[in-house]
């Protein structure tokens, strides 16, 4: 009895805080955010009066993410392997990760569930983090979007950057008090 109460306490406090962030932090709202693709060349466009499909370039089992401009136009998409620019071609830097078992490029051979995520680069309305995890090793790319004629392209100095290995499937990010982010991922070592 004594673990279930300790386990609803525990449900109870992440919800609560959960609800308290997102009233704080209405993030999920803002037009950049509501551009989502997906799946096999798809995608839904939050925007406007009701929801929009749109036609995209990825090919995903799991890993997406994309980012979108203030007014909400799609800026770039990623499945964590590739990244393709608005327009749903490949940035001419945009294949990120191949593993030696590939076999088309831009289809990624493995599944991670948040293998992909994109955050704006703080204090810079051009450039933004794409953060990657697969199997377990979290790296990090800057994307330019001045690059390519405005179309934007990952720096190429800055590309595949590693951060740590040994990771779960698990990654998020939250924004912090001072204009900056918190990626938060989890230990696979962690109980």
């Amino acid at each position: 009895m004594l673990k279930l109460l300790r386990n609803t306490v525990i449900v109870l406090t992440v919800i609560c805080l959960a609800m308290y962030s997102y009233a704080q932090n209405d993030n999920y709202a803002l037009p950049q955010n509501k551009v989502w693709v997906f799946g096999d060349k798809a995608g839904i466009n939050f925007n406007g009066a009701t929801p929009t499909a749109i036609k995209t370039g990825i090919i995903s089992l799991e890993a997406s993410s994309s980012i979108a401009d203030a007014n909400g136009q799609l800026l770039f998409y990623t499945n964590g392997s590739t990244v393709w620019n608005k327009n749903g071609t490949i940035m001419p830097n945009g294949i990120i990760l191949v593993s030696s078992n590939s076999t088309v490029e831009g289809h990624p051979t493995y599944t991670t569930a948040q293998g992909a995520l994109i955050t704006s680069f703080p204090g810079s309305s051009h450039l933004f983090y794409l953060f990657t995890n697969v199997n377990g090793a979290l790296k990090y790319s800057v994307i330019d979007m001045n690059l390519d004629n405005g179309l934007g392209d990952i720096i190429d100095t800055l590309k595949g950057i590693d951060i740590r290995s040994g990771l779960t499937e698990s990654m998020t990010a939250v924004p912090g008090n001072d204009c900056n982010i918190w990626l938060m991922v989890r230990s696979s070592a962690a109980n």
